[in-house]
């Protein structure tokens, strides 16, 4: 019986041993997983696996978004990215995690705020001149998975009767990153 795969072979790899693509669906989320836990472990497959290499075409494409993103945002290998995902919204405080993260010494890091809302113009005002703080833009269900994927830290300063607590936070979790 002849095996087939829907895998395309990783180029140059004469020995299979140490460049093989995951082959598997199981094997497939444990590599994304492990990216989501240590992004140091995207950056050691980053230079040869690439998103046709998965036989879940959802799984190439959450890997080629985070490979955009990262390569967007201009976030190195090394760079440690403390992720916000939310309503840009008083009640949420991303100001107070902005000023808390521009009143700290940071070098190699680099703080990302997902969403929109009203307090977006005045984020971006504060950032202005920090080239460590990026902003994109709402994302749906389907991805945020890549966004997540950028964060060694998820963290979501909310306060206030009605946000007792933020589903971002059981979603970063659910995908491993600490928040």
């Amino acid at each position: 019986m002849v095996e087939t795969s829907n895998v395309t072979p990783l180029p140059g790899s004469g020995d299979q041993r140490f460049r093989e693509p995951p082959h598997t669906f199981e094997a497939e989320q444990a590599l994304l997983g492990a990216i989501l836990v240590n992004n140091f472990a995207y950056n050691r497959v980053s230079d040869f696996l690439k998103p046709e290499h998965f036989a879940d075409p959802l799984h190439g494409r959450i890997f080629e978004a985070a490979a955009r993103l990262r390569h967007r945002l201009g976030l190195t290998p090394q760079t440690r990215v403390v992720l916000f995902a939310g309503k840009l919204v008083a009640g949420k405080q991303p100001r107070a995690l902005l000023t808390a993260y521009l009143a700290t010494p940071r070098t190699g890091t680099a703080l990302v705020f997902v969403g929109e809302g009203d307090e977006k113009a005045a984020l971006q005002a504060q950032a202005a001149g920090a080239p460590d703080v990026h902003f994109l833009p709402f994302a749906n269900q389907s991805e945020m998975p890549s966004r997540y994927l950028l964060a060694d830290l998820f963290v979501l300063p909310s306060r206030g009767h009605y946000e007792t607590w933020g589903l971002a936070v059981n979603e970063a979790m659910h995908l491993g990153v600490p928040a």
